[in-house]
């Protein structure tokens, strides 16, 4: 797989940036969600989310809730490791020790959400991405701003990936 990478920054307080995610590694979580979610650990107790459907395709981190495990490939992980170290290395964060933790999926539905909430390693600070896997064709109208639509806009009704860096 070629690491080309592909991405747009906005200043938010702290950088945000929006990266492209190569083909293979979006087919690959979505092929691995929708033929083995009825086989992967359930990870409800390991998140904060609101969300029935909430599964795990990685744990690499140490809890009393889960079990070390991956089932994703070699590459993928390559390409989150390889985002996030593009990511500390674009906001010049030296001498960290990169973990990822883990990575999962929410499949959100009507009424689903994630309070706010933190993520953090071992130095209290931590990174987490999310990837949007599937959304519905109608997202239903704006209720709020007509004039600023953010139906589909992270906050939404779909299924995600999310992933957690620790440093």
């Amino acid at each position: 797989m070629k690491l080309e990478m592909n991405f747009e920054s906005i200043f938010l307080g702290q950088s945000v940036i929006k990266y492209q995610v190569p083909l293979e590694v979006f087919v690959g979580l979505n092929e691995l969600y929708e033929t083995q979610k009825k086989h992967l650990p359930n990870a409800n107790k390991q998140l904060a989310g609101k969300i029935p459907d909430e599964v795990s395709l990685f744990f690499g981190g140490k809890s009393e809730k889960m079990h070390q495990h991956n089932h994703v490939t070699e590459d993928v992980l390559t390409w989150f490791y390889s985002v996030f170290d593009h990511y500390l290395k674009w906001n010049k964060t030296q001498q960290y020790k990169m973990d990822i933790n883990s990575i999962w999926v929410n499949e959100m539905k009507a009424g689903d959400y994630n309070p706010a909430h933190i993520h953090q390693g071992k130095l209290y600070t931590g990174l987490s991405s999310v990837m949007i896997l599937k959304l519905p064709k109608d997202m239903g109208p704006e209720i709020v701003r007509s004039d600023q639509p953010m139906n589909g806009q992270l906050l939404h009704y779909g299924k995600c990936c999310g992933a957690i860096c620790n440093y």
